[in-house]
């Protein structure tokens, strides 16, 4: 009989770090576009606040939890978390604009050079189509959300926690086992220092 009690305690116990039974409005996301406003202003620092927690909303599941650490810049996890979420997008919208600059350029609308092969090489594709594609790689995502449509829901430490409300910052803290199994996929930002602090380690 003991041993039962133990064992369903013991349930209990695992239920309530890896569930959000009870506790449904600590199950919050962040859409990707809101972490990517302002080159990804949000990852300037750790400390968060009652505006920061505003950017996330409670949700049913998550798409992403994002691992990283706040000793890495700003600026690096802006440019990774672009290029993984924006890359393909980049690529299939600036393909049409290359075709209609070759095309362009085939018909002698565009202006182009002789190069040693002697076929001639249009500039303006090759000009104009890496600035579109670096522009929508890092700012594409910013321009969807104009339209309405703000990408994947992310976890993230300091928007999905609540910074200054102790109590409720303490039961997040006390949530991350579940919003690891109420996420879809998990994305490390890795560097040299990722292992060097246990908090982000998962």
């Amino acid at each position: 009989m003991e041993a039962s009690r133990s064992i369903d305690r013991i349930s209990s116990d695992v239920t309530d770090l890896v569930t959000f039974e009870g506790c449904a409005e600590l199950r919050r996301a962040v859409p990707l576009a809101r972490i990517l406003r302002s080159r990804g202003r949000v990852f300037a620092d750790s400390s968060g606040s009652a505006a920061t927690y505003s950017l996330s909303e409670p949700v049913l599941r998550i798409g992403v939890f994002l691992s990283h650490n706040w000793a890495v810049s700003r600026m690096l996890k802006f440019l990774a978390l672009s290029y993984h979420f924006s890359f393909g997008l980049a690529s299939i919208l600036v393909l049409p604009f290359a075709l209609l600059l070759g095309a362009a350029t085939a018909l002698g609308l565009l202006p182009d050079v002789d190069n040693s092969s002697g076929y001639p090489v249009g500039i303006s594709c090759r000009m104009l189509c890496l600035v579109g594609f670096l522009v929508l790689m890092l700012f594409g995502r910013n321009i969807l959300a104009w339209f309405g449509y703000e990408g994947p829901s992310v976890f993230l430490d300091k928007v999905c926690i609540h910074q200054e409300n102790t109590a409720i910052k303490q039961q997040g803290i006390e949530k991350l086992g579940a919003f690891l199994v109420a996420s879809d996929s998990m994305l490390v930002l890795y560097s040299d220092i990722y292992f060097v602090k246990l908090w982000t380690v998962y």
